[in-house]
């Protein structure tokens, strides 16, 4: 039986679904563990997905002219069941930014300029 190149359309549709679970383990607010129970996801496959984008990131991140990785427009539902709309960007360095529809430009633009200072 053939194997399939990495890199083919099924292992790029397998990317796209575990990108997609790891994002909204992000948004849920839950454990790793709570989330795959349940989602019914092996836990192992989980950490092993999330590792390989930490690892995408931080290699994207040395392309030069790109700042950051991913940027995802997330709906949650608030206590009055509203749906409030997020901001999600995901920094190169890891940092998850989850900004809410009240944020204004100048505190984000100062946010983003202390993210890319260099760590201390």
């Amino acid at each position: 039986m053939a194997r399939t190149k990495r890199g083919s359309a099924r292992d790029g549709a397998k990317a796209r679904f575990w990108q997609a679970e790891v994002s909204g383990w992000r948004r849920s607010g839950l454990s790793v563990r709570a989330w795959c129970a349940q989602r019914r996801l092996s836990e192992p496959s989980f950490y092993a997905w999330r590792r390989e984008f930490a690892r995408r990131d931080v290699e994207a991140a040395a392309q030069p002219g790109r700042s950051f990785v991913a940027l995802e427009l997330a709906e949650r539902t608030t206590p009055a069941n509203a749906i409030e709309h997020v901001l999600e960007l995901v920094h190169p360095r890891g940092h998850v930014l989850r900004i809410g529809s009240g944020c204004d430009r100048d505190t984000l633009a100062t946010v983003l300029a202390v993210l890319e200072q260099p760590p201390c």
